[in-house]
């Protein structure tokens, strides 16, 4: 998925005659450390070990294998010039966390979409409700879509939950929102609200300007603006039954993104029409399937042995989510309760978060003390409300795109690309090009070094 969708990547090696390396986080695809059902197999799935493969990976990079008992790696004139990282999201958090604890390992950093400053205990404090408010704005007019839009949504799930008492509407809802089966019981109705809210989250993570299956993991595709593309079912104010069947096509988008599906919610097996585990399991989406298949073979999540980021969230990623449903469009309210996540946590995984291991280790958000990174984030993105989006000084920059979602900046040049995008991808080109240049300087400082690098980005 990401080595088919970091085209910064690879429009911008060539340029500076550089070799790409794509580093797999352990735990994850083919890099498993342990076979299902090794007790306590999820012990060693840390920011700080995933690191640290990083760090060993880029040193076995410059190993010198004509010396097995001599020095450990190459001196650098010998290896390499420079080792520029790229990072886009959780990627683009570790990404920014190397550069502050392994700044001799790498010269400079661009970090996309990377919320570092979505943890507790900041200073000032990050914004619980941040994402849901972003993915809100999204859908109005501020976000290149209609204000109706966002107002149907929010009216559409207490209509939901009104319905859901009687059996009248039950059938109702079961008729405007075609369900595989009849909805029989008033919690099966209640599903259909975090139903109908999940595909938001994903339309504005992959709110690009042309169609896309990255927030689909290539299993298909979304069309282009896919948060103008479900608005345009809401753009009237809708009541009743019209709002139920509106609500349902807007949903359709995502879930039934291949136009295959012909019901919906409470199918059995098909990933299009299933009911979501929780409106915030994004992170589950593309390996949830294969971490159900071993749980279920081997006791539990924790048993499967696979990495997993509600594992993540539950040890040190714990980033808060709130929702009131007045400055976001989702209802009920559902404000982030340390005491039940952390119970969830136990109850799933048999840990306890670390809410404020981030500030632990890595410090408020004082960024002085580091330099030569880049962030970039997406404006429509609803993870920039954790983002860093004011430079923090000559070496630390922030780069913002309006008109831009999740990491836009990492994805291939597009003939639909907005200007904004393409601007951001030229200025980080010239902070690779500095970040090179020092490093070459430092290390060899050879005669015509200047006059070299400009032909090499002529």
């Amino acid at each position: 998925l990401y080595l088919n969708n970091t085209g910064l990547m690879w429009e911008s090696a060539p340029l500076f005659q550089a070799v790409l390396v794509f580093a797999e986080h352990r735990y994850y695809g083919k890099s498993r450390l342990f076979p299902p059902g090794t007790p306590g197999c999820m012990n060693y799935l840390t920011t700080e070990q995933a690191m640290a493969d990083n760090a060993v990976l880029l040193e076995w990079l410059r190993a010198d294998p004509s010396q097995p008992e001599g020095p450990r790696v190459l001196p650098w004139d010998k290896a390499v010039d420079a080792v520029i990282g790229f990072g886009g999201s959780y990627g683009g958090m570790l990404g920014t966390w190397f550069r502050m604890k392994y700044p001799h390992l790498v010269d400079g950093l661009i970090a996309g979409s990377a919320p570092i400053w979505s943890f507790m205990g900041m200073n000032p404090p990050y914004d619980k409700g941040a994402y849901y408010k972003i993915v809100t704005r999204d859908a109005s007019s501020a976000g290149g879509a209609s204000d109706n839009c966002r107002t149907n949504i929010r009216n559409g799930q207490p209509l939901i939950a009104k319905l859901a008492n009687s059996q009248d509407g039950r059938a109702l809802l079961s008729k405007a929102f075609r369900t595989c089966q009849p909805i029989k019981t008033s919690n099966d109705a209640l599903g259909l609200i975090p139903w109908v809210q999940e595909p938001w989250s994903w339309f504005a993570m992959g709110n690009f300007p042309y169609p896309s299956g990255y927030v689909l993991h290539g299993k298909g595709q979304l069309p282009a603006w896919p948060v103008r593309a479900a608005c345009k079912y809401l753009d009237e104010l809708l009541s009743s039954t019209d709002l139920l069947e509106a609500m349902r096509m807007a949903a359709a988008v995502y879930f039934n993104h291949s136009g295959s599906v012909s019901c919906f919610y409470n199918g059995e097996t098909d990933e299009e029409n299933s009911p979501p585990t929780t409106m915030r399991n994004w992170h589950n989406h593309g390996h949830g399937r294969e971490l159900q298949r071993l749980s279920s073979l081997h006791g539990g999540p924790a048993d499967a042995c696979v990495g997993d980021w509600g594992y993540q969230w539950c040890t040190e990623m714990v980033q808060p989510f709130s929702s009131n449903g007045v400055t976001d469009m989702f209802w009920p309210p559902n404000e982030f309760n340390l005491s039940e996540s952390i119970k969830g946590c136990v109850e799933t995984w048999g840990v306890s978060p670390r809410p404020y291991w981030a500030l632990s280790e890595w410090g408020d958000k004082d960024l002085t003390r580091t330099s030569n990174i880049v962030f970039s984030n997406g404006l429509l993105d609803p993870w920039s409300g954790g983002g860093v989006l004011t430079t923090q000084s000559d070496t630390v920059v922030a780069l913002t795109i309006p008109s831009g979602a999740h990491h836009l900046d990492f994805m291939f040049s597009h003939p639909d690309d907005p200007a904004d995008v393409v601007e951001v991808r030229a200025t980080e080109r010239k902070f690779m090009k500095k970040w090179i240049t020092e490093a070459y300087i430092k290390r060899r400082n050879p005669p015509g070094l200047e006059e070299g690098l400009q032909q090499m980005t002529a």
